[in-house]
């Protein structure tokens, strides 16, 4: 960017020099050139300067000397108040305000000193502003947009290391009580807060396309995102308080407002049915099935490459099915990561099975054993 407005400015320097020369035929090139000469050293010295008082000074130092070398010499002068024009749009401060300065010096000197080419000489003056406020407005925004890419990488690496970090607290947890505790403390931690780590990662990286499209509305989808961040953290504080099992009110609804979340940010057409004779469960039961739909929902998110998932949950006379089904073209072979290691371990507490079936998609099935209330 600097090379490029150095480069305007050696141009409109030449083409003044150039001007003058074929126009006039008799002048006093001495002081022609020692004003031009001097001109670009008070540039030179702008360009060092810091503070707000000396720039302005060097703007008003222009003026003067453009102002002498048009009535001594040619009105095409004027045109080497483009070069400071360049310098006021690149200066942080006060550019509008010494833009319209220039703007109304230049269109002075072309009235007091008007002849044929003063409307050409104006229409060039104003489109040549104009034209550099869109370049200018143009940067700053993307300046803008570099700082928010940034500060989206940035809040990328700090969720991945807390779900890091929040996973290796659930492997430590894990030696603090029984068997069956530890492992349902981890199990709780990670299903809840990983599980929405995981989605704020997906929504992170849609924010970043967004941003590219559409600043304002990815902006808007930073602040939602920062929110329920915000959210987890205090959620992730009652965990540590708090590991009870967790009861719902109404289990149907909670599942499908489960499902409405995921669907947000991931591109999956989702079905969702319960069949059988529908009847209270336990709030043991009503966590697992909860957590194991929700677990399923992260693995289709990571791994599949499907776009559908159906779920069913089918009350029996003594037990419940709950069946996960994605249309992902998934390899023969998968690895048991945490994830599914957990929802065995939760459905084998409760003294159920978990079946995976890796055939035209994958297949997850949870039979439980209860008794009606």
């Amino acid at each position: 960017m600097n090379k490029f407005l150095n480069y305007i400015k050696i141009l409109i320097l030449a083409a003044v020099i150039i001007i003058q020369q074929i126009t006039t035929t008799s002048f006093n090139h001495v002081i022609f050139v020692v004003l031009v000469l001097a001109f670009i050293l008070n540039h030179q010295i702008r360009l060092r300067l810091k503070n707000d008082s000396s720039f302005i000074i060097t703007i008003l130092i222009d003026l003067a000397i453009v102002a002498f070398l048009v009535y001594n010499f040619s009105i095409n002068n004027s045109l080497l108040l483009l070069i400071s024009s360049v310098d006021v749009f690149t200066y942080k401060n006060y550019n509008y305000a010494l833009t319209l300065l220039l703007a109304f010096c230049y269109t002075t000197l072309n009235i007091l000193n008007y002849n044929a080419t003063t409307l050409v000489s104006l229409l060039f003056f104003y489109t040549f502003l104009i034209t550099q406020l869109i370049i200018s407005k143009q940067h700053s925004n993307n300046i803008k947009l570099n700082y928010l890419y940034d500060d989206i990488r940035k809040y990328s690496y700090e969720l991945e290391r807390a779900k890091a970090q929040i996973e290796r607290y659930s492997a430590q947890v894990s030696e603090l009580s029984t068997i069956k505790e530890r492992n349902r403390i981890a199990e709780d931690i990670h299903d809840s807060v990983g599980h929405q780590l995981t989605s704020l990662l997906f929504r992170l990286q849609a924010c970043e396309i967004e941003l590219k499209n559409n600043k304002e509305k990815g902006l808007i989808q930073l602040t939602a995102i920062t929110e329920t961040l915000r959210n987890n953290l205090v959620l992730l504080r009652n965990k540590v308080k708090n590991v009870e099992v967790k009861s719902y009110s109404n289990f149907n609804n909670t599942i499908v407002e489960l499902l409405e979340e995921f669907k947000k940010d991931k591109p999956f057409k989702i079905s969702f049915s319960m069949k059988g004779h529908v009847v209270k469960l336990s709030p043991e039961i009503e966590t697992v099935l909860f957590n194991n739909i929700r677990e399923s929902l992260t693995n289709a998110a990571k791994h599949s490459n499907g776009d559908e998932i159906a779920i069913t949950i089918m009350y029996k006379a003594n037990n419940i099915v709950l069946t996960f089904v994605d249309n992902g073209n998934n390899s023969k072979t998968y690895k048991v990561g945490y994830g599914l290691r957990a929802m065995q371990n939760r459905t084998t507490l409760l003294n159920g099975s978990m079946t995976i079936i890796n055939e035209q998609g994958f297949l997850l099935k949870f039979i439980i054993p209860f008794k009606e209330n």
